[in-house]
């Protein structure tokens, strides 16, 4: 009996395309000629050892016929191991599952090349958890896992972060007498270096050394980037050290890794000593390089250094893209080297996104002022690039560097209509507002609360129910020093007033549902005050021909002081101008509508004898503003208002 494996079938497919194009040499028209007959031979076996369990009901038949099917690989499944390939090339998980299932559907078996292939579209995919189950699920058929298979699923887990069950598989390889092999180990240190276990890392490199297993370069690549992403550089030096003693030259991997490590720990001589070693070693520096040592020189305060290495990669011949512009624009000391870098930008057609812009926003904490970080946001809105909330952020400190709160409190409600800010948490118990500013800066987190706190007002003013706040900042460290919550804390008590009482419970700061109510009529009656200030002072300001008031021989028990009056009138009387006679007697059906919403009367006008007792005072009794001469206008206004 012939079996066919994978090398055959790739092999018989390749020279089948071959045949059909004419490019077959005499000797390889033979080779083809024997494949395609072991290929059809074993096809009409299968179509015939299918044929005999219809017309044979044997049992002990069917069980011996299985067991030599099972022998055989099913030329049936290798057009579906074919799609299963191109899918996973492609990436498409949903439909390898699918193709797996059809498979089944079919009344054939898929075997190790299919469970392999559908496990590995799952891996690119990053699905650890349908790989795990196509693993278990061959097992259970009775399918014994290869190397290749068990490499696939840690692969698998590798992607998706899931270190801990590749571990366990390569543990289960070694227990079921399956020999890891260097790719084994080499998935294994590729999932520890993307959670940042360099200790684990450093000891299975070590371990795989002292079995004799010969190590690959991609082995110290990756441990010396796991140690660099955890800022071990000492380590890295040591296992950079070590790759060199061994044999293994440095590569464009190995070096980017100790820039980024160097960069982490703003170590910059080391990381212009790196330079240095990789251009004595004909070592190409491309866009990544050069935007991670751009980057380090803005950072380290060397502007001249970063356009010097800006102006040498175009005279190499690599074309800057959009994270080099980004790396560049910090550099930036003045306002023309921004602009000139942006439309060097639009001119050459690289796009811009929201890293470019923001680096932009972020000179104007240097030069340039709110105006130029306003003009750089709203280019970025018109040019239909949707800011990030990093780009917000970079924002609201400029404007809250210049103390511009109203600009600061627009922005804050752009971000939230435009759903790209959310201060809101879903997990908070019902009946209580919870924010959650963890990761905030503290620029946003100020935005966020006074937005919240104007909130509370709106709901105020429609009567709305008022629950109690807890604002939750998380750890909010930086180099070790806790940041958020203090300055949470601190804006609570000094930059609102009156201030917020709050209490730290549960991980957060709580206000009560007191404390809020007492705050909003605290606002509302400054309000009324400075609205009543500003319009009183206007109308201290009035002369003889501003308004023609007339005199009239009132009786002065029927006239009414004028700081009586509810402000509504007299804002009308400002809104309306020179031209505005209001009537002489006041309609009660209409004096609700002078002294505001609510019936809610002028804070001098509820001390009134008569008008505090009873809100509808007779209708002889509120004189128009024109009954009162301008003399007592005015005198009435010095002693009662002012």
């Amino acid at each position: 009996m012939v079996v066919i494996i994978p090398r055959t079938e790739c092999a018989y497919m390749s020279l089948r395309r071959s045949y059909h194009r004419r490019r077959l040499t005499p000797r390889q028209d033979n080779s083809y000629m024997q494949a395609r007959r072991s290929f059809n031979s074993i096809r009409e076996k299968s179509e015939g050892l299918q044929r005999s369990r219809h017309r044979d009901g044997s049992k002990a038949f069917l069980r011996q016929s299985e067991r030599h099917y099972d022998q055989v690989k099913d030329p049936s499944v290798i057009p579906f191991n074919l799609r299963l390939k191109k899918l996973a090339k492609d990436r498409d998980w949903r439909a390898a599952l699918s193709c797996l299932n059809e498979i089944k559907k079919k009344g054939l078996k898929p075997d190790e090349i299919s469970y392999a292939t559908a496990i590995d579209a799952c891996s690119k995919a990053l699905k650890s958890k349908p790989a795990v189950a196509l693993f278990e699920e061959m097992k259970n058929v009775g399918i014994q896992p290869n190397v290749p298979i068990y490499n696939a699923v840690m692969n698998a887990c590798a992607r998706d972060n899931q270190w801990k069950q590749s571990l366990g598989y390569l543990d289960d390889m070694q227990a079921n007498g399956v020999v890891p092999n260097i790719v084994s180990y080499n998935v294994c240190l590729s999932a520890l270096e993307k959670s940042k276990k360099w200790i684990i890392a450093v000891d299975l490199m070590k371990k795989v050394k002292l079995s004799g297993m010969g190590l690959q370069s991609i082995t110290y690549n990756t441990v010396i980037s796991a140690c660099a992403k955890s800022r071990k550089m000492n380590v890295c030096e040591d296992i950079f050290q070590m790759m060199k003693d061994d044999g293994f030259p440095p590569d464009r991997f190995t070096y980017s890794s100790l820039l980024n490590g160097y960069r982490k720990i703003r170590d910059w001589d080391s990381m212009f000593k790196v330079i240095r070693e990789m251009k004595e070693n004909q070592i190409h520096l491309d866009a990544v390089i050069y935007s991670t040592v751009i980057g380090a020189c803005a950072d380290a305060g060397k502007p001249k250094k970063a356009f010097e290495l800006f102006e040498e990669m175009k005279a190499n011949g690599i074309m800057p893209n959009e994270v080099v512009y980004s790396c560049v624009l910090r550099a930036c000391e003045t306002v023309k080297q921004v602009d000139s870098l942006l439309g060097e930008m639009t001119s050459k057609g690289i796009k811009k996104n929201p890293v470019v812009l923001t680096s932009a926003i972020n000179v104007c904490h240097k030069v340039g002022g709110i105006e130029n970080a306003i003009r750089w946001f709203d280019q970025m809105l018109d040019e239909g690039i949707k800011p990030d909330w990093v780009a917000y952020m970079s924002l609201f400190e400029v404007l809250c560097n210049a103390n511009e709160m109203e600009l600061l409190d627009e922005y804050y409600q752009q971000g939230v209509d435009a759903r790209v800010l959310c201060h809101l948490s879903d997990n908070g118990p019902k009946n209580q507002v919870t924010v959650d500013l963890q990761g905030w800066s503290t620029a946003l987190a100020r935005a966020a609360l006074r937005h919240v706190m104007q909130e509370y007002q709106t709901l105020f003013e429609r009567c709305a129910p008022i629950d109690p706040l807890t604002i939750l900042t998380g750890k909010g460290f930086s180099k070790n020093q806790p940041i958020l919550r203090p300055a949470v804390a601190k804006m609570l008590s000094s930059e609102f007033s009156p201030s917020l009482d709050f209490k730290f419970e549960d991980g957060g700061i709580t206000i009560s549902k007191e404390t809020i109510v007492q705050w909003i009529r605290s606002q509302d009656e400054q309000d009324k005050q400075e609205r009543q200030a500003s319009v009183f002072e206007e109308m201290l300001s009035f002369t003889d021909n501003d308004y023609n008031f007339q005199h009239l021989s009132l009786n002065s028990n029927h006239v009414m002081p004028l700081e009586d009056f509810p402000l509504p009138m007299c804002e009308s009387i400002l809104s309306h101008g020179p031209d505005f006679i209001p009537p002489t007697h006041v309609p009660q059906r209409e004096f609700s509508r002078w002294v505001g919403q609510g019936g809610e009367m002028h804070p001098l006008m509820q001390t009134h004898p008569i008008l505090g007792r009873d809100r509808s005072p007779p209708v002889s009794y509120v004189q128009g503003v024109e009954d009162f001469p301008l003399p007592v206008f005015k005198q009435q206004f010095l002693q009662h208002a002012v």
